[in-house]
């Protein structure tokens, strides 16, 4: 294996699996902590409004739900531990290559 091939290949593959892996912990990461910020903001609304709305203890205690099952699985996969190292190695694979280029030239 020449060494363009290598740095295109091998470690351009690596640097995007990196990237996309990272992307995806961080798409998860939001989504769910919004999902518990927005239902966490919606318990007092419906709280207040419990007279007025039909199922409203029942919409609480789902949000509830909602909110205890997306921290449950944030901690449980870790997408923010994820995302975070994932970007941190690829920021690291590129650096190294970019290292290599300029002193492969000198």
């Amino acid at each position: 294996m020449e060494e363009e091939e290598y740095l295109n290949d091998r470690l351009g593959e690596q640097i995007n699996w990196y990237s996309q892996k990272s992307l995806y912990n961080q798409k998860w990461y939001k989504t769910l902590r919004l999902i518990e910020i927005v239902s966490a903001a919606l318990i007092p609304f419906l709280s207040g409004m419990q007279g007025n709305l039909m199922y409203s203890s029942w919409l609480i205690g789902g949000l509830g739900v909602l909110i205890a099952v997306a921290a449950a699985a944030g901690a449980l996969f870790k997408f923010h531990e994820q995302w975070i190292q994932y970007r941190a190695t690829s920021e690291q694979l590129k650096h190294e290559k970019y290292i290599y280029l300029t002193t492969a030239v000198l």
